[in-house]
């Protein structure tokens, strides 16, 4: 994540909260980029949950993002664009969503289990109809898209802000923003950023604050629009529940075991200019301590000095690295895993990523 050329140190908000729970798991993992061969399926599916998000929200305003290669003298890069659907089109959102779900699924080659039965509460079925309720549940919702002059809405934003500079190299936090939307009632803009789960709502919903993902969105965003107050915590429960269909005769989506009132909240928060001011503070001090690690040339960051960390939840995946010395370290590495570097820049106007 460093931009030689330009003296940027990229960073972002995942990056950032890894390397306060262990440098070397950001090491290992965000720098070089060690990953396992395999799907994860909580990523496979938030990651085609949003792209059925965008794509609904985009429909509404009457068109699709999509992504163009071009080249130059300098080499391959890529734009994503804004198409307007031709004239008399008759667009149904909804379908919209679950077509650019399943698109996303197979451009990733991920391995989601088709069906609702099987061991993987996260399915291919289980999304689609989890779209329809979802749209069902807000389809008389209480906010509405702002458009660009262009007529295109305010959906994966892309950004890009200063945090810190270290030696020669500015320090750069990049991100996207799921969407911006605005309040039918106030008419004031609201940001939107949607997360799906696997627990319980009643208690996911309370990381909506502290979260400092949705600060740092806050601290982008009021920049260019001051006026902003509000974020709502989308938030989409993935059950494991079978279908029910004494309960279907009421409401159909029981026959996929999707609960419509209880499987989707959203959550309202807000920041205050002092919460950003004393988040920005901490930032930069880790920002900095990052990039002292990342320009230091050390073979092995430190671990985190706590084994709790290590086996908590999941584990670390790279808890059994740790245990070698530096040359066996390298070996299980290099055996076990793939190398994908983190690069969360990709795709944001103004960052000059080339395309390979």
């Amino acid at each position: 994540m460093i931009d030689k050329d330009r003296q940027i140190i990229y960073v972002d908000y995942t990056t950032l909260a890894v390397f306060k729970s262990c440098r070397r798991k950001c090491q290992l993992g965000h720098v070089i980029g060690y990953r396992t061969s395999g799907h994860d399926a909580a990523i496979d599916f938030g990651h085609a949950w949003h792209a059925a998000m965008e794509a609904y929200y985009d429909s509404q305003a009457g068109g699709f993002h999509y992504h163009e290669d071009n080249e130059n003298e300098l080499g391959k890069f890529r734009t994503r664009k804004w198409q307007l659907f031709p004239s008399g089109t008759v667009i149904n959102p909804v379908k919209q969503a679950q077509a650019a779900f399943l698109d996303d699924l197979k451009i990733n080659e991920a391995q989601l289990q088709t069906t609702l039965e099987g061991p993987e509460r996260r399915s291919v079925e289980r999304g689609l109809f989890m779209i329809e309720a979802y749209t069902d549940r807000y389809r008389n919702e209480l906010y509405e898209n702002i458009l660009w002059p262009s007529g295109e809405p305010m959906t994966e934003l892309g950004f890009t802000f200063q945090i810190a500079r270290y030696e020669n190299f500015d320090i750069v936090m990049c991100g996207f923003i799921d969407r911006l939307m605005r309040a039918v009632m106030t008419k004031r803009p609201v940001l939107f950023e949607t997360k799906s789960t696997i627990f319980a709502l009643s208690q996911f919903i309370k990381q909506v604050k502290p979260n400092d993902q949705i600060t740092t969105y806050f601290k982008h965003i009021q920049n260019i629009m001051p006026e902003i107050r509000e974020a709502i915590w989308d938030c989409i429960f993935v059950s494991s529940r079978q279908p029910d269909m004494s309960k279907a005769l009421k409401d159909r989506y029981w026959m996929w075991g999707i609960d419509k009132d209880k499987d989707f909240v959203r959550q309202p928060t807000s920041r205050s200019r002092s919460d950003i001011a004393e988040y920005m503070i901490e930032t930069e001090e880790w920002a900095l301590e990052y990039a002292k690690h990342l320009m230091s040339g050390k073979q092995w960051w430190n671990k985190t000095p706590s084994m709790m960390t290590c086996h908590f939840g999941k584990g670390c995946r790279f808890v059994d690295a740790c245990n070698l010395n530096d040359q066996a370290r390298s070996n299980f590495l290099e055996g076990r895993f793939i190398k994908k570097p983190w690069e969360p820049f990709k795709m944001i106007p103004g960052t000059g990523w080339w395309q390979e």
